[in-house]
């Protein structure tokens, strides 16, 4: 998991050493990897500014992400009320990534529960979200949804769902 921009760097500069090392052994090797990070702390949630300069492209990993804002063990079924995307505090840390990866240029998506369920992919494209990772089982259904979608009512959703207080609110809105 990655929290500041120096440990991507880190990670960065050791994959160009390993290419450099593979290329010289004559290994064809590509000069334009791409390379992004996972958004799964909420520090990197928070920050995620710090790494537009750096980073190829961004995937949200929501349900890592929804357990540690929340600070609700996944596996704790007591605090199931907590670990849900549609907490306030996910929703508006999802939308922050999204909305300043959207503002860099750089490319964002979503993999984890979010994508996979239909009413809340819809917020996400409204957020400006317009690439998700789901399951092969899952495909047709996230397509139809997002066939389904009016990103114009989407996107005036989004504010009115940002000042919503409660998961009944979230879900009620959208």
């Amino acid at each position: 998991m990655v929290d500041v921009p120096e440990e991507f760097l880190e990670a960065k500069q050791l994959l160009e050493k390993v290419c450099d090392r593979l290329r010289k052994e004559g290994c064809a090797v590509s000069r334009d990897i791409k390379t992004g990070i996972m958004v799964e702390t909420p520090a990197a949630a928070i920050c995620i500014d710090q790494f537009m300069s750096v980073v190829d492209f961004v995937s949200i990993g929501t349900n890592d992400l929804t357990q540690y804002i929340m600070a609700a063990d996944r596996g704790n079924a007591s605090l199931n009320t907590l670990q849900t995307i549609y907490q306030p505090a996910v929703v508006r840390m999802i939308c922050h990534v999204i909305q300043t990866c959207q503002k860099h240029n750089v490319k964002v998506s979503v993999c984890g529960e979010a994508g996979s369920d239909p009413k809340y992919l819809k917020l996400m494209i409204g957020m400006g979200l317009r690439y998700v990772s789901v399951s092969k089982s899952l495909v047709n259904q996230a397509r139809y949804s997002v066939l389904q979608t009016s990103v114009s009512e989407m996107e005036n959703k989004v504010e009115q769902v940002l000042q919503a207080s409660k998961v009944a609110e979230i879900r009620k809105l959208i």
